[in-house]
Parts: structure tokens; C-alpha cells; sequence
């Protein structure tokens, strides 16, 4: 009977042991990916330059960061949809489906994050752009974050559910996704983003809202620095996360880490579906 290799390569990943990946951000244009190591009881900032893995197909519950440093889930209950249970994502927002649909401006609750200013904003990604919504202290770490090469407040609104009614008005107004498909980042990420083409598109837009709303009219933001070599025009191919990864690694933007590996093809491995999963040791050498 024939077995797929990738399905060979899950099912020998240990499902519960080894460190846990608790944690992957951007500090400025520096990738931060950490791991806790239970049996230390401590998290340590995992290397990114070297590619040996091996991730787990389940996750569990990221824990929570606090005034008093990490705290894993004393459940270590299992998750889907987000990195962490609700108990443990309640220090932050009380309602975990509140993070995409808010129902309410933070009064009834007392979330903190509900009750910001909240920025609406266009981000490209190449010759695409996209609608999105954060906080407004966190509009640049957001574009980083998704591997925008660029982005630019359009509105500001003073709590999360204005914001995200604002997005929702602003995505239809410009027929703009708030969702950008990662085969669509992908296919952008071998190519050169010109700033003259992502401005004079953005000014487009600016006219038609102007139209219709109050808006900025701030400066587009470039965002080029990314620890990334030169694609050469290749598209890479988005690999499973779960199961084993080595390779020569050619750098980071946004979600993903780009990768050779031994015939020399073009990988993308989605660092951001790593929280939550557990990391192995080294994979066989080839």
C-alpha cells in the first residue's frame, strides 16, 4: 500500500514532547520565536538562522505573559482556532470570538483592548492590497508582522467596534479583502515592490473614500527591511507545518520562514502557526 511521505513524516513527530512553542512576534525587523521548556521550567528565544525541526500536528494552550513573566496552561488544555484557551486568554479579552466580531465598545466586559483607539488601515503585499484593523499604537508592528511592504492608516475610531465596522464599511467601499490568501503573499514574495506603484495606487484609493468619509491622508509606509535574501523571482511552496523541516534558510518576512531544502527547492514554512506546537529534536540527516 502506497503512504504519502508528508503523512510518514506526521505521524513519527512526537505529539507532547519537547519544547513549546509559546510565542512568535517581530521586534521591529528581528523575528522572535519562543520555546518553554517544561522540565527547565524556563523559555528561552529560539534560533532561526539554522532549520532542523520536527512540529507537532496537535496544539495546546499557549499559556499567558504576564507582569510576573510566562505562565504556562495549567490544563495544557488542546486548541484550534486560537493559541490559547479561553481561562487563559481572559487577563486580555474575557470574550476569545470578540478578537474578530467585537460586540460591544469594552463596557460590558472591561477589556482593555476593546476600549483603544483602533486604526483601519491599507496594507500591500507587492502589486496586492488589503484592509485590516489593529490598534492604533500598533500599526507599523502589525504591517512587520503580516510581511506587508507597506501600510498607511486610512481612519482612526476610538474603540474596537467602531474599528471594525469602519473596516467592514472600507472594505466594501474599495472592493478590497481584509484577508489576504497566503498563496497570494506568497506568489508576491519573489518579486520587487515598487513604492511609486504601491503610492500612486494608494492615492487612488484616498480619492474614492475622500468621497465618501473623513480620512488621513497620512504618508505611505514603506516597510523594507526585512531579514530576507534576494528570491530571484521563484515562488516558493507553503509546506505543511506539521512533520520535519531542514533546510538552508534564506530568511524571514512576516508569517513565514523561506527555506532550501536538500534538491534545492524553495520552502515557506508558516511561523505563525507554530505557537502552540511542539518542537523535537533534529530531523535525520539526508
Amino acid at each position: 500500500m502506497f503512504v504519502r511521505a508528508d503523512l510518514l513524516l506526521k505521524e513519527s513527530v512526537p505529539e507532547m514532547i519537547g519544547r513549546h512553542v509559546v510565542h512568535y512576534g517581530w521586534e521591529d525587523f528581528d523575528p522572535v520565536l519562543l520555546v518553554y521548556d517544561r522540565r527547565a521550567d524556563k523559555t528561552e528565544r529560539l534560533e532561526l538562522d539554522r532549520l532542523d525541526w520536527s512540529l507537532s500536528e496537535a496544539k495546546c494552550c499557549v499559556g499567558s505573559f504576564g507582569e510576573e513573566g510566562y505562565r504556562p496552561c495549567v490544563h495544557a488544555r488542546k486548541v484550534t482556532k486560537f493559541d490559547q484557551c479561553s481561562e487563559c486568554a481572559s487577563s486580555w479579552i474575557p470574550v476569545q470570538s470578540c478578537i474578530y466580531e467585537p460586540q460591544c465598545d469594552g463596557s460590558r466586559c472591561e477589556s482593555r483592548i476593546c476600549k483603544r483607539e483602533h486604526t483601519v488601515y491599507l496594507a500591500f503585499f507587492g502589486s496586492r492590497a488589503k484592509i485590516g484593523m489593529t490598534t492604533s499604537r500598533r500599526l507599523r508592528e502589525r504591517g512587520i508582522e503580516q510581511g506587508a511592504d507597506a501600510i498607511v492608516p486610512l481612519v482612526r475610531k476610538e474603540n474596537r467596534l467602531e474599528g471594525r465596522r469602519a473596516e467592514n464599511d472600507i472594505s466594501k467601499a474599495l472592493r478590497l479583502p481584509q484577508l489576504m490568501q497566503k498563496r497570494k503573499v506568497l506568489e508576491e514574495q519573489g518579486r520587487i515592490a515598487k513604492s511609486e506603484r504601491m503610492d500612486e495606487v494608494y492615492r487612488s484609493y484616498l480619492a474614492t473614500l475622500s468621497s465618501r468619509m473623513d480620512v488621513l491622508d497620512a504618508t505611505l509606509e514603506v516597510l523594507d527591511q526585512y531579514p530576507l535574501e534576494d528570491l530571484k523571482g521563484r515562488n516558493p511552496l507553503l509546506v505543511d507545518t506539521a512533520g520535519k523541516h531542514r533546510g538552508r534558510v534564506l530568511g524571514k518576512k512576516g508569517k513565514f520562514l523561506f527555506y532550501e531544502d536538500h534538491l534545492s527547492k524553495l520552502m515557506a514554512l508558516e511561523l505563525a502557526d507554530l505557537p502552540g506546537r511542539h518542537l523535537g529534536g533534529p530531523a535525520k540527516r539526508y
